[in-house]
């Protein structure tokens, strides 16, 4: 008996690529959704431009794990969708 798995394994990495993915994107969503909370939110912590600095540095990841996520998929898809 013969068992050719080279298409589990193509299936099993594409898997894991969109999960990784999707937990960025997740991460992402959940980092903005916060530091909007915070943004609301009077607070002791020392302002930058006038706004709290967690809230910012919240935003910021968002826009970092953004980046990331986008320049992922578009590697992705300029590789031949391997």
């Amino acid at each position: 008996m013969n068992v050719d798995v080279t298409h589990l394994v193509h299936f099993a990495d594409r898997m894991d690529r969109s999960i990784s993915r999707l937990t960025m994107g997740i991460i992402t969503a959940a980092l903005i959704i916060g530091s909007s909370i915070v943004m609301t939110v009077k607070c002791g912590s020392s302002p930058v431009f006038g706004l709290p600095f967690f809230g910012l540095l919240g935003f910021g990841g968002a826009v970092l794990d953004g980046i990331c996520l986008m320049a992922s998929i578009w590697r992705s898809s300029h590789q031949g969708g391997r």
